[in-house]
């Protein structure tokens, strides 16, 4: 084989590899502009604390479920949670004093938090900025919970969940459901985001 047809093949590899790249990081930062996430950091990693998180989470979920399930996309999702954002408090705050603990909380809407690659059952978030409720527990050093509540990845049984379809194109659903075939793509856009 001749020097130019390896330049070729070799060119011809490289470009298929980048170009493969490139639609996956342009598919997965338009999956990032489409989804809310949650973020709840506890104030400890005390039993205690740990359980509080998860009332919270529990609660938090159930009194909106039904609500945020029929939302058809991001900007429904946030006006939803800045709307019931006071109710989301008393809930916290309840389930603080109900617990016998005593200490503060945060709650805040960020729009650039960064999440590496998360997985959830038989779904896979890539790396990147999402928008996302936080909720800091006191001093806010506990392991975390998140999850997404917009699509309702976590609010409801898989037959229940917002279906994917209407939320992502078909690039994009391939990527959150596959994360054994992206799985060194997803590595590679972390360490580049």
């Amino acid at each position: 084989m001749s020097g130019n047809k390896i330049k070729a093949l070799i060119f011809g590899f490289a470009f298929t590899v980048f170009h493969s790249f490139t639609n996956f990081s342009i598919n997965s930062h338009s999956i990032t502009q489409k989804v809310l996430r949650i973020h709840i950091i506890p104030n400890s990693d005390s039993p205690e604390d740990q359980i509080l998180k998860i009332k919270i989470k529990d609660r938090i979920l159930s009194e909106h479920k039904e609500n945020l399930s029929n939302l058809k996309n991001l900007i429904q999702a946030k006006n939803y949670i800045f709307q019931n954002i006071n109710n989301i408090n008393k809930t916290i705050k309840e389930e603080i004093i109900n617990n016998n603990l005593n200490y503060s909380f945060k709650t805040e809407f960020i729009n650039n938090m960064y999440f590496g690659t998360r997985y959830y059952e038989n779904t896979v978030f890539p790396a990147g900025d999402y928008q996302a409720l936080r909720i800091t527990l006191g001093n806010g050093t506990g392991k975390n919970w998140w999850c997404v509540l917009f699509p309702s990845i976590c609010l409801s049984s898989a037959s229940e969940q917002t279906k994917t379809e209407e939320v992502f194109t078909l690039a994009e659903q391939e990527i959150i459901t596959s994360p054994k075939k992206y799985k060194i793509k997803f590595k590679i856009l972390e360490i580049f985001t």
